[in-house]
């Protein structure tokens, strides 16, 4: 939960004493990445390595991070998303250590670079 008291918190992305990042991830029960992106938050990878499950969007760049060992994917406005997101703080333990285990395997930046090129290369006809 939230160290307010609430249900969400954020991670990072603010004015937030850095230090005060870690007591919020330690409080969590799984990390959020609320819209697609290209790709994936410092704080989303800080968060999978400590640990934490991952609910992020279908699209982006989180394809190769989250799937059903590591939390859920959604589509942004799902109406599903409240019931992906039990499911994964329910499996938190497991979910979070295979998140862990995988950001620490494809967060390589030689293996991120060679992605990223071949993709680029790809796009170029």
């Amino acid at each position: 939960g939230a160290p307010d008291g609430g249900g969400v918190a954020p991670l990072g992305g603010g004015p937030e004493d850095p230090s005060q990042l870690a007591v919020g991830r330690a409080a969590a029960d799984v990390a959020v990445a609320a819209v697609a992106s290209a790709r994936v938050p410092r704080d989303l990878l800080i968060a999978a390595w400590s640990g934490l499950p991952l609910v992020a969007p279908v699209h982006g760049a989180f394809a190769e991070l989250v799937d059903e060992r590591t939390g859920a994917t959604v589509d942004p406005g799902d109406p599903s998303f409240v019931d992906e997101l039990a499911v994964v703080v329910a499996d938190r333990a497991a979910r979070g250590a295979a998140a862990a285990d995988r950001v620490r395997t494809c967060a390589d930046p030689e293996r991120w670079l060679g992605a990223w090129t071949r993709r680029c290369a790809s796009a170029v006809p």
